[in-house]
């Protein structure tokens, strides 16, 4: 038995469709908005557009960990 299947536990997080596509329309809508913020000039100035990009970027980092990657406070090490 190999190290990995020692330490397998099936009470860990497990992915639906749900939550998939809860991520998709969250990345479809995280980055249609800074689209539209540029394409559309909705901001004065070229610098609070970058900093709102940013922001959003941030956003969507964390919805990528959570939604794609699993990676929550309920995740726990297999060591």
């Amino acid at each position: 038995m190999s190290d990995h299947d020692q330490h397998h536990d099936d009470s860990g997080y497990h992915a639906t469709v749900k939550g998939y596509v809860t991520g998709f329309l969250l990345s479809v809508l995280l980055t249609a908005i800074p689209f539209w913020l540029v394409m559309g000039k909705v901001l004065p100035s070229s610098g609070s557009t970058a900093f709102v990009i940013l922001g959003f970027a941030v956003v969507q980092i964390v919805v990528h960990m959570v939604y794609f990657l699993h990676m929550n406070s309920k995740v726990t090490s297999c060591t």
